[in-house]
């Protein structure tokens, strides 16, 4: 499915189909056009030439004997969506699981960088991901993602992508940048970030920016280098003051955090223009996208707040296209535009997305994906990733204090669930036969983090408040930055208990009590994906979280401030890693210890 190739024949084709000198293959009839660069819905036809659109509004004189009609009678046509921002070999699932669930709800194309899968397999890996998206109707969109070179260096430890590999592939024909950049890398003195940073500015690509919590002048500085664009804008200032320096501002939505309302409020009630404003998920996760949706729930939840319905489906569709700058194949329903369409009952909150053409090709229904889509055959090494390096006991994750005290001050990361910008908080705990304990009355918990790439017995320990489990312990190998193995946990038992478990399981999610597994995930592709259908994955999630729910007292999806409190980079403040605690402010990260005087 190779845009690039099929252009010129594909558009020379259409150009044929259009002044009516070939038939159409396909003709969607009887439906009302959302036209998203006028911003009118009217009555109109569309007539599709392979996978491009020839015509659109009465198109009858395209009709030929085998020409196939899809009836949309009293239905609206919709462009299909663009995400702006995904980390697809994040979201838990295959990349061909994930992109049946997109697409059945719309999507068709996204941008990604693919970075989990190369800090665990490398450039290798990497490819072999893109390749397999490729091979779906998701049309990728590839940015370079620094984080997994910076594995390089002092806390990040994987050492499986070199200055030479981040280089490589980004002169791979997908890739359209840089992923989120952070606006002080400009000063880094490292000649392979100084190169890749130089050459965005050069071949004026795209810097798809990260720019949580800077102050105003870092937001300028940011602009004045090429960012933007902003997936981490969290309130309405935050929005405001970006939209008001030229940034493009992705709202982020997913099923963990929701800056949808404070955003749109903009648009609703101040009347800012809307053109900057598009939809992004970051991460999300299975049973989210299958329960609920994913561009078309944001644009349910944008109908719902008052932003008219058109606007919604422009943020959606057009404002991504223009600045990936691919609006020549999507983001609209025009002529010579790709074929990526979506037939919808009704344009209110409820947005029900009845069908989805990608390329031409009717691939879903009522939020099933319908075409033929088989995974690959994934390497045998991908199974074979948590290289802890031996089997977890107590005294790995025991935290000895001082000899001869009864109670010692620490640091202590602060979550507060769920923006996963850490605080640096110190409290005093109790010490029984020599270890630090947990203070269960003050939702302080043990964390610990084990190197799982290396099998070099590096572990992590410190403390966690603000969590909320009030019994057993929940770990993950899918740790975004760094891919580790974290654990936090009431007691050590618990803790070994599903640490173990991930390990035997290749990777994934699991919960334990009283020192057994009582919900877990598998994730053997890479220690980050699971291998088994979709709709399976979302039967084990929904297990997990009402397990830890129940047995655990804690939020559902407690999971996920334990993977981003092992993330020691981009997102302030306390932050651990299998090398200990680190202190992340903008443009470094320090080690500290975890006893204070």
């Amino acid at each position: 499915m190779n845009d690039i190739v099929d252009s010129a024949a594909a558009r020379v084709a259409c150009w044929r189909v259009a002044q009516g000198k070939e038939p159409a293959d396909l003709i969607i009839s009887g439906a009302r056009l959302v036209d998203v660069h006028t911003g009118e819905i009217y009555p109109a036809d569309v007539a599709i030439k392979g996978p491009r659109i020839a015509a659109t509004g009465d198109v009858s004189y395209t009709m030929g004997p085998r020409t196939h009609v899809y009836d949309a009678t009293g239905k609206f046509l919709t462009p299909a969506f663009i995400e702006g921002h995904i980390h697809a070999t994040g979201c838990q699932v295959s990349l061909t699981e994930l992109a049946k669930v997109l697409v059945a709800h719309g999507t068709t194309v996204i941008c990604t960088d693919l970075y989990e899968a190369a800090v665990v397999g490398g450039l290798e890996a990497m490819r072999f991901c893109l390749d397999e998206l490729n091979q779906t109707p998701l049309r990728t969109l590839l940015t370079v993602g620094y984080q997994m070179y910076l594995q390089n260096e002092k806390f990040g430890h994987t050492g499986k992508i070199s200055g030479d590999d981040m280089l490589a592939c980004y002169d791979w024909p997908e890739t359209v940048g840089i992923s989120e950049w952070i606006y002080d890398m400009v000063d880094r003195n490292d000649p392979y970030v100084q190169l890749l940073f130089q050459r965005m500015l050069r071949e004026r690509r795209l810097l798809v920016g990260h720019a949580h919590s800077y102050p105003l002048p870092a937001v300028q500085a940011y602009a004045c280098v090429n960012g933007y664009s902003d997936h981490e804008a969290v309130s309405a200032d935050d929005a405001l003051e970006k939209l008001r320096r030229g940034y493009k501002v992705m709202i982020k939505q997913n099923g963990a955090v929701d800056f949808m309302e404070p955003i749109l409020r903009l648009v609703v009630e101040r009347r800012v223009n809307s053109r900057y404003i598009s939809f992004s998920t970051d991460h999300d996760t299975p049973d989210h996208l299958y329960r609920r949706g994913h561009l078309d729930e944001q644009i349910r939840i944008a109908i719902r707040l008052g932003v008219d319905p058109v606007t919604a489906i422009q943020m959606a569709s057009l404002n991504n296209a223009e600045y990936f700058r691919v609006h020549d194949d999507y983001g609209s329903i025009a002529p010579g535009k790709m074929a990526d369409v979506c037939v919808v009952d009704a344009l209110d909150e409820t947005f029900p997305v009845a069908a989805v053409f990608a390329r031409g090709t009717l691939v879903a229904e009522r939020y099933r994906y319908t075409a033929p889509l088989e995974a690959p055959a994934y390497p045998a090494g991908w199974q074979a990733t948590m290289k802890v390096g031996k089997t977890v006991a107590l005294d790995d994750v025991r935290i000895g204090a001082p000899s001869g005290l009864q109670q010692v001050r620490v640091r202590v990361i602060g979550c507060p669930h769920p923006l996963f910008r850490t605080e640096t908080r110190s409290a005093v705990l109790p010490v029984r036969d020599g270890a630090v304990q947990p203070d269960l009355a003050h939702d302080i918990l043990k964390v610990v983090v084990f190197d799982r790439h290396h099998g070099s017995g590096r572990v992590g320990k410190g403390f966690v408040q603000g969590v909320g489990l009030r019994a057993g312990a929940v770990g993950a190998s899918w740790t975004p930055g760094v891919e580790d193995l974290t654990v936090i946990g009431t007691n050590d038992e618990d803790i070994v208990t599903a640490a173990n478990a991930i390990v035997a399981a290749g990777g994934g999610f699991a919960a334990a009590r009283g020192g057994r597994i009582i919900g877990q995930v598998e994730m053997p592709l890479l220690g980050v994906m699971a291998a088994e259908p979709l709709e399976v994955v979302v039967e084990k999630f929904e297990r997990l979280n009402a397990a830890i729910a129940v047995e655990l007292q804690a939020p559902r999806e407690v999971w996920r401030p334990v993977a981003f409190i092992s993330m020691p980079r981009a997102i302030p403040s306390l932050k651990i890693c299998c090398a200990g605690l680190v202190e992340v402010a903008p443009g470094r990260a320090e080690g500290v210890g975890l006893f204070l005087p």
